[in-house]
C-alpha cells in the first residue's frame, strides 16, 4: 500500500486567510469507539509567521511532513500529543471515496449528500468488524451480503435507502473496472428490493379551495409558488433557480436548464394562460434578466430563495389547517397532473410537460396516484 493510500486525508484550513484567525493543518483518522473518522487539528508552527505568504508556505510544508512521514501532532489541552499512522485507514474506502468525488462532478448535490451518506456507513461498518486494511480487491461478495444485511437488519435502513446503497456501490465498483483497479464487481449479483414507497397525497378539490384562499390571503409570495408547480409541473427546487431570463413570455414557454434539473438536460415546459396572466401582473421586466425570480425578500434578487424557505411556509400552512403529513409542498405538481388528466389532456401532451422520458413513466406516475377511475364502471356497472 503506498503512502498516499496509508493517509486518508490531509487538507488546510488557511481561515479565509484571516491573520487574526489560527491556521491548522487536518488530518482525517478513524475514530475507533465511535465507529466514524474524524478531523484532527494541527498548527505546528504555522501561526508563528505574521504574512499571508509565509502562512501559506508553513501549512504546505507541515502538510508535506505529515503524507511522507505519517506523523503529525495534534493540540489536546496545555499538552502535544503525537500521533503514528500504520497505514490502519483501508484501501477500499480510500477507493471508495476516490471514486465518488469522481462521480460527484456529474450528480446532483442532494444526491451526491446522500451518497456521502452511504460511505459514512461503509466507513462504520468496516470499523467494526475489523477490517481497517482490507483492500478493495478483497472486498468479495460475502462482505457484500454481511454489510447488506447490517444496513437492512441492524441499522433498519428503508427499502429505498437500502437500494441507494446498493446502486451506489455498485455502480463505483464498476467504475474501478472499468479503470482496471479491480477485476470483478461483487455487487453485480444483488438485487434492488420493492421500495413500498407511498407518494404525497394530492389535493382534492374542496381543500384546493381552502389552500387557495389562506396561501393567497396570508403570503402572496408563497401562492405565485404553488402556480408555478400545480400549472407548469415544476418540481420546487427548480423554481428556486429560475431566472427571469428563462422565461418566454412570446412563445409561452419556461426554459428548465441543465444545470440545476433533475436530469441534467435543457428542456421546455408550456404556460397556461393563466400562467401568462400570473407572470405579466408580477412585473419582472422591471428586474435584470439574471435576476432569480424568487429571490431573497420575497422579491426578484442576484440571491436565490433559501432551499427550504417555501417547503417550511407551506408546511406552517398545511399545520394551521390540520392537513395530513403525507401532504407536501409538491403535492401540487401531483394535483396538477390528474386535474389534467380528469379534464381530458392527452398523455402525450402530459409527458411533455412533466418531461418524463416514456408514457409508460407516465402511466406508472398515475398510476402510483391511483388516478385512474371508470366511469363504466362507477356509474353503468350491470346490476345483479
Amino acid at each position: 500500500m503506498s503512502i498516499e493510500k496509508k493517509i486518508f486525508a490531509v487538507n488546510i484550513c488557511y481561515c479565509k486567510y484571516d491573520l487574526q484567525k489560527r491556521w491548522f493543518v487536518k488530518v482525517k483518522v478513524p475514530h475507533f469507539e465511535k465507529g466514524i473518522f474524524v478531523w484532527k487539528k494541527c498548527y505546528g508552527d504555522i501561526n508563528k509567521y505574521s504574512t499571508v505568504q509565509e502562512r501559506t508556505q508553513a501549512a504546505e510544508n507541515l502538510k508535506a511532513h505529515i503524507i511522507l512521514t505519517q506523523n503529525y501532532i495534534v493540540v489536546q489541552g496545555s499538552r502535544n500529543v503525537g500521533y503514528t499512522y500504520e497505514g490502519f485507514v483501508t484501501d477500499t474506502i480510500y477507493q471508495l471515496q476516490r471514486q465518488q468525488k469522481i462521480r460527484e462532478q456529474t450528480i446532483r448535490r442532494t444526491t451526491a449528500q446522500k451518497y456521502r451518506g452511504c460511505l459514512r456507513n461503509m466507513e462504520r461498518w468496516l470499523i467494526s468488524i475489523g477490517n481497517t486494511k482490507l483492500p478493495i480487491g478483497a472486498f468479495s461478495m460475502e462482505h457484500v451480503q454481511l454489510f447488506l444485511s447490517h444496513i437492512k437488519n441492524v441499522i433498519g435502513l428503508s427499502n429505498s435507502a437500502y437500494n441507494a446503497h446498493l446502486t451506489l456501490f455498485k455502480s463505483l465498483f464498476e467504475q474501478m473496472i472499468e479503470q482496471k483497479i479491480i477485476a470483478l464487481n461483487p455487487w453485480v449479483s444483488c438485487k434492488t428490493l420493492s421500495k413500498n414507497s407511498v407518494p404525497s397525497l394530492y389535493f382534492s378539490n374542496t381543500q384546493i379551495a381552502e389552500l387557495k384562499n389562506e396561501i393567497s390571503s396570508t403570503d402572496v409570495v408563497l401562492w405565485r409558488f404553488v402556480q408555478f408547480i400545480y400549472y407548469c409541473f415544476i418540481r420546487p427546487n427548480e423554481i428556486r433557480h429560475l431566472k427571469i431570463a428563462d422565461i418566454q413570455l412570446q412563445n409561452a414557454r419556461i426554459e428548465i436548464r441543465g444545470s440545476f434539473s433533475k436530469n441534467k438536460k435543457n428542456q421546455w415546459v408550456s404556460l397556461p394562460a393563466q400562467m401568462i396572466q400570473l407572470i405579466s401582473s408580477m412585473e419582472l421586466h422591471k428586474y435584470p434578466p439574471h435576476y432569480y425570480i424568487f429571490g431573497k425578500h420575497n422579491t426578484p434578487s442576484e440571491t436565490m430563495l433559501g432551499i427550504n424557505n417555501m417547503r417550511l411556509r407551506h408546511v406552517a400552512v398545511l399545520e394551521r389547517l390540520g392537513y395530513s403529513k403525507r401532504h407536501v409542498l409538491y403535492s401540487w405538481k401531483h394535483t396538477g397532473a390528474i386535474a389534467c388528466t380528469k379534464a381530458g389532456m392527452n398523455l402525450k401532451d402530459l409527458q411533455m410537460q412533466l418531461r418524463h422520458h416514456s408514457l409508460d413513466q407516465v402511466n406508472q406516475y398515475l398510476a402510483d396516484m391511483m388516478v385512474f377511475e371508470s366511469d363504466f364502471i362507477k356509474n353503468h356497472y350491470p346490476s345483479l
